[in-house]
This record gives C-alpha cells, structure tokens and sequence, in this order.
C-alpha cells in the first residue's frame, strides 16, 4: 500500500477511487488504439467495473496510469499486454471503481491539524465500551497531552442512550484532563481537565454559553453551548497543540482515511479556533512536496468577533481566489473565498435543542460591509446557515 501511495501523490483534475485506494486520473479519456503502441506504464488496474464518465465508453475492465495520469482505459487482455517488468499490477477481483468523490462542506485541514490527538467514538456500540477506550488511551497519553474525543458520535447510538457523567469521566481517567465533545451542544470535562483549564466557581462563561450547576451550585464540568457554541471552540483552542511536525503527520493520516471511504476532493469551510494562515501549514507542507492526497479548496473563517472586515482586507493583500498557495503546486490546496462565517453577528448555531438566535442590527451592517468588500474583490463567499 505504501507503494501505491508514493505513486498517487501527484492526483490531476479527476481522481479515481478502488477498494478504498486513491488513483490518478486523467484530463481526458483514453482508449487503447489499434497500432498505436502506449508507453510502459506505471501502473495498471484490472478485473474491475470501472464507471468511465465516458458516455463513448461508460464501461471497462482495466485501465493504464502513468506520471499520474489515464494512459488507456479498456479490456483486460489489451490493457495488461502493455505491462512492463516494473508495472505494478493491481486486481480489483471484480469491484467497481469509481470517480473520486467530492465533500462540499468538510472542515479537512482543521481536522488535521486534530486528527493524531483524537479517541473517536464513531461506531461504538456501548458507553462502557467508550469509557474503557478513554482508560486506554490515558494509559499511552503522555504529561501535557490530554484525552480527547471529538465529534462523530452520539449517545443515541450507545446500548446505555445516554451521554457519560462526570463521575465516569473521572473514574476511566482520574489523572488525565478529558475533554469529550458532543456536536457542538455540550461539552464534558473530567475533574483533572477542569483543573487544567483553571475553571473554578468564580469562572466566566462566553456570552451565549453556560457552565452547568449542580442544585448546590458547584461546577459540574458540563459546558452548555445555549446556543453558542463560543465556550466549546475556546476550549479546544486552549488545548496543547501538536508540533508543526506532528501536524504534518496528523495531516497525512487524516487525509489518507478520508481516501480510505472514496474522497479525493473537498471544499474546506474554515473554522472556529482555526486561523489562517498559521493553522493550515500542516496541509500546506503536504502540498509543497507533492504528497496532499485530496484536492482542497478553502474558505477562510474570521475568527474575532468585530474584527471581520479588518481580516478579510488583511487576507486581500497576501492571496488571491483560485490561486494555489505554494508556487511548486501544480493543483490541489487554494485559497477560494470567505466563509462559512463571514461575519460572528450572523451566526446560526446548529444546537437545535435551544432557542433559534436572534440577530440584530449590527449583524444586518456588519454583513453588509463584509459581503460588498468581497463581492468588490470578486471573492466567493459561502455563509453557515441552518
């Protein structure tokens, strides 16, 4: 697989997904020609149901790639005589082979930066199951570090219906701070993690938030997003952070399991805690060295409440829309407009379990201001509505 990896590093234009591997596609289709001799190619992929996009040729058996790119696509018998002693030669057994997909609304390069520090929950079937894999991971966690799981679950899908308390929080790591994210509703810190952080009786919430109390008014180390989930972005935004190096890392292995269930593109939404252009090098280092396994577009996410406009001027003057972010790229990682927020006045929160915002007129002026500054420059925009 490693191999095959180094090979489907340089993705073009259209990207083709088999059993759960990335390949390279082509510009345009191509078809084995008689008398025409092809050169050796670096790689061939048969015994496939291959969905062309081709209406002159909306199926084949196998097809041909080199320098990352669609040779000849065609029958199994004319596509592997052209295989050379060094082609690697890849039997599908008989599944079917798709054109990558496309997510149009992911948040790929925050997720990761986060990706290496995160216990996910996706899939388990019981919150014993889920408690016993935060012991676990405490137990290879090192100091400094936390435990962590965000996103991807519910507790809809748990044998018990419901969410963990704090007391089995604290008992499956009594000295590791835990931090586990529902949606962006609720969060739960254990009594090491609320110690961490510095929250005590005397402790703040962001406007739109509160921190949950018991009926003697202690601190329960439930974090209540109603409706703005403020409180739960500034908390894993004070988590440690991975080094630049281990973003790389994080990166690559985030990407290659986004492969892994047929993407090969995305339009990134930018973020809360997630600013530009620091918090993308990560991606940016994998699509410097040719080594980006997704094609990215990206939205940049203001992340000051007030200071919108200021930040988009600012970004006017070091990127253009639709322009790749390193000279050496060839496709893959751009910089494409603003959003999902463009401005905070107009955030429309996703907890569905609290009262639908209010905006005010301040956020009819600021949006305003924002959107005729972008639609002036000619940059995209996409705002975060539900």
């Amino acid at each position: 697989m490693r191999a095959i990896f180094k090979t489907f590093h340089t993705l073009h234009l259209l990207t083709t997904v088999i059993v759960g591997l990335a390949l390279p596609a082509a510009t345009a289709h191509a078809s084995v020609l008689e008398g025409v001799v092809a050169p050796v190619p670096e790689l061939i992929v048969f015994n496939a149901r291959i969905t062309t996009q081709n209406p002159g040729q909306p199926q084949a058996s196998a097809l041909a790639i080199r320098d990352g790119l669609f040779q000849v696509v065609g029958n199994d018998k004319e596509i592997l005589a052209l295989a050379g002693d060094r082609t690697l030669k890849v039997d599908a057994r008989g599944r079917r082979v798709i054109p990558g997909l496309n997510d149009s609304h992911l948040h790929v390069v925050r997720g990761g930066r986060f990706y290496n520090l995160e216990l996910r929950w996706e899939g388990v079937p019981s919150l014993r199951q889920g408690l016993d894999m935060i012991t676990e991971q405490a137990s290879r966690t090192p100091k400094g570090q936390w435990v962590r799981v965000i996103g991807g679950w519910s507790p809809y899908q748990f044998e018990e219906k419901r969410f963990p308390t704090i007391a089995e929080l604290n008992a499956a790591a009594p000295d590791h701070p835990v931090f586990v994210l529902f949606l962006y509703s609720r969060g739960f810190l254990n009594r090491a993690g609320m110690d961490a952080l510095g929250i005590n009786e005397t402790s703040e919430a962001p406007p739109g938030s509160h921190y949950e109390r018991a009926p003697n008014g202690d601190l329960t180390g439930v974090l209540v997003a109603d409706p703005s989930p403020v409180i739960l972005y500034q908390t894993i935004a004070k988590l440690p952070q991975l080094s630049a190096a281990d973003q790389v890392n994080s990166s690559r292995q985030f990407y290659r399991e986004l492969n892994r269930f047929g993407l090969t593109s995305a339009i990134d939404a930018g973020g809360g805690g997630h600013g530009f252009p620091l918090d993308y090098e990560g991606s940016r280092a994998l699509a410097a060295t040719g080594e980006l396994p997704l094609r990215v577009s990206n939205f940049l996410f203001p992340q000051t409440p007030g200071r919108e406009l200021e930040d988009f001027r600012d970004w006017m003057t070091i990127t253009v829309p639709g322009e790749n972010t390193h000279a050496a790229l060839e496709h893959g990682f751009e910089i494409e407009g603003g959003g999902e927020f463009l401005v905070w006045a107009a955030g429309d929160y996703e907890n569905f379990m609290s009262a639908q915002p209010v905006q005010g007129q301040a956020m009819e002026e600021q949006l305003t201001a924002v959107a005729r500054l972008l639609v002036k420059k000619r940059w995209p925009f996409r705002i975060h509505a539900t």
